[in-house]
């Protein structure tokens, strides 16, 4: 399978294009269902204007609010089955699964219990996540907690900042090498005909 998406960044860019009922809205927030997922989540919260955090957060910041639940993709269902249920058992409103790709059989056992579900892709034959994006490197839990404070930080005191400077903290986005970040996105025209597939967003 081609990669569908250049890195964590671009697809978190695509996918917050397909969330914005949710955009600025009060009692909603993102958050990452892992350490590689905050990248995309990070993305996702700058387009909407929303808060970030990172799985698993306190019950106190989750109870009785709207949480986007992003992954940077789910081959298998159970770790966000998991959170699903912790977040609910928490006191989540609702909890709506966002994905910028998630295996067909991961959709089957998340309808039953995601308030909503939103996907860019699903491929027919998905086993592999490396092979969805052209980088994926690791990125550690460490970097995702220092990325989750620099995001709150930039909300309060510095909301000039461009998403890009925040990146700065962490070479591991782009690997070792320390690639430059790309201005701009930029899809190619295979990858750019996808259409986000969910439910209809709940009423907040």
């Amino acid at each position: 399978m081609n990669p569908l998406f250049q890195d964590r960044r671009e697809a978190g860019r695509l996918l917050a294009a397909s969330l914005t009922d949710y955009a600025h809205r009060d009692g909603c927030m993102v958050m990452g269902l892992d350490a590689g997922a905050v990248p995309v989540a990070l993305e996702v919260a700058h387009a909407l204007n929303l808060p970030l955090e990172r799985f698993p957060a306190q019950a106190d910041i989750v109870k009785k609010r709207y949480v986007l639940l992003v992954a940077e993709g789910i081959v298998r269902a159970r770790g966000a089955n998991d959170a699903i249920g912790t977040l609910k058992n928490q006191g989540a409103r609702r909890v709506i699964v966002a994905t910028p790709v998630v295996s067909r059989a991961s959709l089957a056992d998340l309808w039953p219990v995601a308030s909503d579900i939103c996907f860019l892709m699903s491929p027919q034959t998905f086993e592999n996540l490396p092979e969805c994006y052209e980088r994926l490197p690791e990125f550690p839990s460490k970097e995702a907690d220092e990325l989750v404070d620099v995001y709150r930080n930039r909300q309060y005191l510095e909301p000039s900042l461009p998403l890009r400077d925040l990146f700065q903290i962490s070479r591991a986005q782009d690997g070792a090498s320390g690639t430059p970040q790309r201005g701009n996105s930029r899809t190619s025209p295979a990858r750019n005909h996808a259409h986000p597939a969910h439910r209809k967003p709940d009423r907040l």
